[in-house]
């Protein structure tokens, strides 16, 4: 199958969009919340301030995620060409270069504006695509191809989509 490239930057609102969207309710925050039950509160005090405790975990996790991101990271920020082909997903930035197989994400799942690949192993940040990236309808059913062969896809039903990945 013929490969697929993006390019572009990330924009702040993208970037903190994404990181929402990864956010999953970890361990630590089952252990936190755990941490009320183990002091013996009432319920409507365990209650009160688990619900204030994940709420406070995930504002952190997102908001302060993406803000740090944004100004730690160069790359984040930085133009890239991302090329999509059978062997895996190769990134170049002004500063870097990647190479990730196939056989490093389980899953992959679309939301109204990215496609989100999750990796096999725990903790590590999910891979994002902005569809906005994408030059033309037939990239982007290509790059769903991709998925479909590569991962297990959980893609949104799009007809017009999925009439031309089928006709490739």
């Amino acid at each position: 199958m013929e490969s697929v490239v993006t390019q572009g930057k990330w924009n702040r609102k993208d970037l903190s969009r994404s990181l929402r969207l990864s956010y999953r309710f970890k361990f630590n925050d089952a252990i936190f919340i755990g941490g009320f039950l183990a002091i013996g509160w009432a319920l409507h005090q365990i209650l009160l301030f688990g619900i204030l405790a994940i709420i406070l975990n995930i504002s952190i996790n997102t908001w302060l995620g993406s803000i740090l991101a944004w100004t730690l990271a160069k790359k984040v920020r930085e133009h890239k060409v991302t090329t999509v082909s059978d062997e895996g997903i190769s990134t170049v930035g002004e500063s870097f270069s990647a190479q990730t197989p196939w056989s490093a994400f389980a899953k992959s799942k679309e939301s109204t504006d990215f496609y989100i690949l999750q990796k096999y192993q725990r903790g590590l940040f999910d891979t994002f695509f902005r569809k906005k990236a994408f030059t033309s309808r037939s990239d982007e059913a290509r790059f769903r191809s991709f998925l479909r062969l590569h991962t297990d896809a959980s893609l949104l039903a799009d007809p017009i989509l999925d009439r031309l990945s089928s006709g490739e």
